[in-house]
């Protein structure tokens, strides 16, 4: 697929006026995070492939490819990207386990048009965050409505060892974080998210690893809040963007 120049003119919608009142709309995004979900890991085919869109006004909306559709759209969509999207359907937001707080989800079908657009075509930026202080995590126990995000700086990496979790033999490792003021706080990483950090990440290099984790889920465990993983969990280490700087700032 050759990226094209968009035409900003062209561009019909954003995505802060999709609601479900038609189905024409027209929407350049970039993926900012793209992941495949599979409601039994042994699945040869994900059953949804779900993504964050985000367009050049900042807002955010989580799209999804359904499994009779996802080898139509594996190859030609990838995470960073922006793309010109027409002919989807947009619902009603009623699912669990969300990544961003939109009234409403967009459900690609077969009609669905996909069209890369040169880096140029729009300002978006790569990456965009709702973080939660760590000391603020508490009315977040326990919800699966819209996932936690978090940053802290990476303390510490335990080992990864192999533990039944949800009916199933699966990884685990646990990292721990800790905010501007020492709050810390355990992240569980669990199945192919066990991989996302190396068990010597925390020690390697001078720099202090500043890390973000998207899409967890907080729970409590022998009365400390926790974090878990969840099959669209990202994490980032020292990103470039304005909420790593003022995190070193202030930590410094």
């Amino acid at each position: 697929m050759t990226p094209k120049t968009l035409d900003m003119e062209a561009t019909k919608n954003y995505i802060a006026e999709l609601d479900t009142t038609k189905r024409d709309w027209t929407i350049t995004a970039r993926v900012t995070r793209m992941w495949e979900v599979r409601y039994k890991p042994t699945n040869p085919t994900p059953d949804t492939i779900d993504m964050v869109l985000l367009d050049e006004q900042g807002s955010q909306i989580q799209a999804l490819v359904k499994k009779a559709i996802v080898s139509h759209f594996k190859d030609r969509l990838q995470e960073g990207r922006i793309y010109t999207t027409t002919h989807f359907n947009v619902g009603k937001n009623n699912r669990t386990r969300l990544q961003v707080e939109n009234e409403y989800i967009i459900w690609f079908t077969s009609f669905t048009s996909v069209t890369l657009q040169e880096e140029s075509s729009a300002a978006i930026p790569f990456h965009k965050f709702n973080l939660r202080p760590i000391d603020d995590l508490s009315e977040r126990t326990n919800k699966i409505d819209v996932l936690t995000e978090v940053i802290g700086q990476l303390i510490g990496v335990e080992n990864k060892i192999t533990q039944n979790h949800d009916n199933n033999t699966d990884q685990r490792r646990t990292i721990h974080i800790q905010d501007e003021r020492t709050n810390k706080i355990a992240v569980t990483l669990w199945g192919q998210q066990a991989d996302l950090v190396a068990d010597d990440v925390a020690e390697n290099g001078a720099q202090p690893k500043i890390v973000i984790i998207t899409a967890t889920r907080v729970t409590m465990f022998k009365g400390n809040y926790q974090l878990n993983s969840t099959g669209g969990t990202k994490l980032y280490i020292n990103l470039e963007i304005p909420e790593v700087e003022n995190f070193k700032k202030k930590h410094d």
